[in-house]
């Protein structure tokens, strides 16, 4: 219970980063949705897919940290022995 403490606050502020980079890419790709005709006539359109492409890659690597803490609480709370009684 003592070493879940630490973790869950350290997976709180993992959480947090990753939060904020969904809410960015989600963001970005709303006001690009707004502009799409003039994207399409200015011939941006490639530009923009890998701006959009770019900001999920990092949002991924923004998750690992998180995925990686609740992986390590989940295998902390289990009451499972781990030698055969």
């Amino acid at each position: 219970l003592l070493a879940g403490i630490p973790l869950a606050i350290a997976a709180g502020s993992a959480q947090k980063k990753w939060l904020e980079a969904i809410e960015n890419r989600i963001a970005v790709t709303s006001r690009m949705l707004g502009a799409m005709k003039a994207i399409k006539m200015i011939g941006l359109t490639d530009l923009v897919s890998t701006t959009i492409s770019s900001l999920r890659e990092q949002e991924i690597r923004a998750s690992g940290l998180f995925r990686l803490y609740t992986v390590f609480n989940i295998t902390l709370c289990m009451d499972i022995p781990l030698s055969p009684s």
